[in-house]
């Protein structure tokens, strides 16, 4: 699968919570628009990292800013179809499994880059 990812970051999700990836991607394989990623990672009893998640979930961001987040189109109370409503629903396990690793690789990388970045930071400040 083809995609270009444009933000991810990992939510810890407090102390209790399970812990996800989310990201902001766009895909030709897709066609238009920008997709929204939520990961749950799976990982090994070893601790490590299994290849795909089927705790993954995928939206486009523009449906879902606009309100269709459904997976169906609804009906209304007259039992007519409410327009612009379902087909937001994407694969994500089946579609990206490489995903949870591009994260967890994406996310790990800033983060030792970020972590590098504050040490600098501190060190100045306390030079001035």
């Amino acid at each position: 699968m083809d995609f270009n990812l444009e933000a991810a970051d990992y939510h810890r999700n407090g102390v209790g919570g399970s812990g996800f990836y989310v990201a902001v991607f766009t895909s030709r394989d897709f066609g238009p628009g920008r997709f929204l990623a939520v990961v749950f990672p799976e990982y090994s009893k070893d601790g490590e990292l299994l290849p795909r998640s089927p705790r993954t979930a995928v939206l486009e961001l523009g449906e879902a800013a606009d309100g269709n987040v459904f997976m169906h189109q609804q009906l209304a109370e007259d039992g007519q179809f409410v327009p612009r409503t379902g087909g937001n629903a994407w694969r994500g396990a089946d579609s990206f499994p490489d995903l949870p690793a591009v994260l967890e690789a994406e996310v790990s990388a800033r983060f030792e880059r970020d972590r590098k970045l504050w040490a600098k930071r501190r060190a100045s400040q306390r030079i001035s």
